[in-house]
């Protein structure tokens, strides 16, 4: 596991987090996770799982991703293609969500 925090104060603050495999399971997807906080009312949450490099074509199981989206629909948003290749950075099950407000509200429900 990998963690990242940085602290920016009140304008901006990131914890970003990834996850490997076990030895035992080398094609299983790496998970990450990235939490930004852009002044005090804008949030951003991404959760992604992705195969190894080198192995795109490997398949990994994404119901556990896909019954988040069921439950959170807030977290069904899309990356703006402003930025990123959606097709090469993230997955179909990725949980993407921009709160603004009552970002705070919908994270304890």
């Amino acid at each position: 596991v990998r963690m990242t925090y940085f602290d920016g104060g009140q304008a901006l603050q990131v914890f970003n987090s990834l996850w490997y495999p076990t030895f035992d399971r080398p094609d299983a997807p790496l998970l990450g996770v990235d939490l930004l906080r852009f002044g005090p009312k804008k949030f951003l949450c991404i959760v992604d799982a992705q195969p190894p490099q080198g192995r795109a074509h490997a398949t990994h199981d994404t119901s556990l991703l896909d019954a988040i989206k069921r439950k959170y629909p807030a977290l069904e948003g899309e990356v703006s293609s402003r930025y990123y290749d959606d097709n090469r950075f993230f997955s179909k099950q990725m949980l993407y969500g921009r709160f603004a407000d009552d970002g705070e509200k919908l994270v304890e429900e």
